[in-house]
């Protein structure tokens, strides 16, 4: 039965129902707030806020702009996607978030939006951040193997060590391969960091999901450099 639904018409993604233009989204909100400069939308799977944020440093280092505001949102927790995606990797059967988040099994129902500004620091002009990002890598693979090579080449351009890291998020999607491999290379890169994940908060957002790792990350940074400047002023 599934072969024969399938011959007919695969899953319809999010871009039939808004067209095949596939900057018409971002355009729509560009106009709706008056923005100006390019607008349009980045489609990589759990991969899409990361991207963004290359095509930002990108567009800082070779064009005039000022700021990128990237936003992302997924329903992964519609009856539609979450009939679609358990297809792909079982759903957890119950709301509890294991100690370990890298030890569950399943991924947790979520959905959601979120967004942030990218400024390059030489045009910040004295306004306060919540976090600064020094470095974007890239590896191919969802093995150990391909983690850890991210890790040494964002490590290299931030001109830091694998030892200096004291907080990780990760991406924990729930899927026992993948949680295995970031537990695995982990435990070589960073034995002495902390391991957490927002999805423990709230769920897996699939293409929104690094939003929000972003944002956790961001806002996590944020506060612990103002108790250190409390304790500085202490």
């Amino acid at each position: 039965m599934a072969i024969a639904k399938q011959s007919l018409g695969s899953p319809a993604q999010l871009n039939q129902y808004t067209s095949f233009i596939g900057n018409i989204m971002a355009s729509r909100i560009s106009a709706l707030w008056d923005f100006s400069g390019p607008a349009f939308t980045i489609s990589s799977e759990e991969n899409s806020v990361y991207r963004c944020i290359e095509v930002a440093e990108n567009l800082m280092q070779t064009t005039a702009v000022e700021a990128v505001i990237i936003a992302s949102v997924d329903l992964a927790g519609s009856l539609e996607n979450v009939s679609l995606r358990q297809r792909f990797a079982p759903l957890c059967g119950d709301a509890n978030v294991a100690a370990d988040i890298l030890q569950a099994k399943g991924w947790l129902v979520g959905e959601g939006a979120g967004a942030f500004v990218v400024k390059a620091q030489s045009a910040l002009n004295g306004q306060t951040s919540y976090a600064t990002i020094n470095a974007l890598s890239f590896a191919d693979g969802v093995d150990s193997d391909a983690i850890i090579k991210a890790s040494e080449q964002a490590c290299a351009l931030a001109n830091i060590t694998a030892q200096q890291i004291s907080y990780v998020e990760a991406f924990a999607s729930g899927v026992e391969r993948e949680n295995q491999a970031e537990k695995s290379a982990f435990a070589k890169r960073y034995p002495t960091a902390k391991i957490a994940s927002v999805k423990s908060q709230i769920g897996h957002l699939y293409n929104a999901s690094g939003m929000f790792s972003v944002l956790k990350t961001a806002l996590f940074l944020d506060k612990k450099q103002r108790q250190l400047f409390v304790r500085s002023m202490a």
